[in-house]
């Protein structure tokens, strides 16, 4: 509990850095911030609530906080301490800034990247589609005890598909499961298209044989809480095995599944 509650300080410091942002735009307010590539202040409280914040961010955060405080002033963070000299308070020099591995600047371009690639894919009519699979790759257990040495792993990748492409065959080819063995009966399998929001979870079930018997297990599939699910359920090692190298039919699209 006492580890949360600590989390949820830093991330609450940061937040209040980021809304008192010392840099001004000058640009002409009568133009969207969108359209001046800018990202508004509710962008910005979104971005802060999907960065993944670990230890050292946190750390990174507390070190400036103190800083500031130990040179008389508010327990601030400013976004220009933030990008020039990380670790650093109000008082600071850039010559205090400390090394972190992966300071907060790194998370939050990373972020505020992908917030401007989808935005650029949506000017331009273009869709992401991002198709998932859950299995056990490999699975060759021949005891209970090998068994529990397996777990779950997720096959996650994406297709970008403009208006100008809407009908054709887009040539991609990515690996689902490096090895389907005849005892992995089904895997999860799921398709979205990217509307962005929060990161859940689908639990897709997936089974496998030991001992001439079945046994079904979840695997977390992780997908957005705005995204439109295009097709969702079990790819049956049969239905591959019949279909392959076929076209299929997965909601509003078509993928050709392969074993090799």
């Amino acid at each position: 509990m006492k580890k949360s509650f600590i989390t949820a300080l830093a991330a609450a410091a940061v937040a209040a850095t980021l809304i008192s942002c010392e840099r001004v735009d000058t640009g002409d307010p009568s133009v969207p911030p969108s359209e001046r590539g800018l990202i508004t202040l509710e962008e910005v409280a979104e971005i802060l609530s999907t960065v993944p914040l670990g230890a050292e961010q946190i750390a990174e955060v507390r070190d400036a906080v103190g800083s500031s405080t130990e040179n008389g002033y508010d327990e601030e963070y400013t976004m220009r301490s933030l990008f020039d000299s990380p670790g650093t308070g109000v008082g600071d020099t850039k010559a205090s800034a400390k090394e972190y591995e992966t300071p907060l600047r790194d998370l939050l371009r990373a972020a505020v990247e992908e917030r401007f690639a989808t935005k650029a894919a949506t000017r331009s009519g273009a869709s992401e589609f991002f198709v998932k699979c859950g299995s056990v790759s490999g699975f060759k257990a021949t005891t209970e005890a090998e068994m529990k040495l397996y777990s779950p792993t997720v096959t996650d990748f994406m297709i970008v598909v403009k208006r100008s492409q809407k009908g054709q065959v887009i040539p991609f080819n990515a690996v689902l499961i490096s090895e389907w063995t005849s005892q992995l009966t089904s895997c999860a399998f799921i398709v979205t298209e990217d509307d962005g929001g929060t990161v859940e979870t689908w639990k897709g079930s997936a089974v496998v044989k030991y001992n001439s018997k079945s046994y079904g297990f979840e695997i977390a599939i992780p997908v957005n809480s705005r995204d439109d699910i295009v097709w969702r359920g079990q790819l049956t090692r049969s239905y591959v095995e019949k279909y392959s190298g076929e076209t299929g039919h997965f909601g509003d699209i078509e993928l050709v599944l392969e074993l090799v």
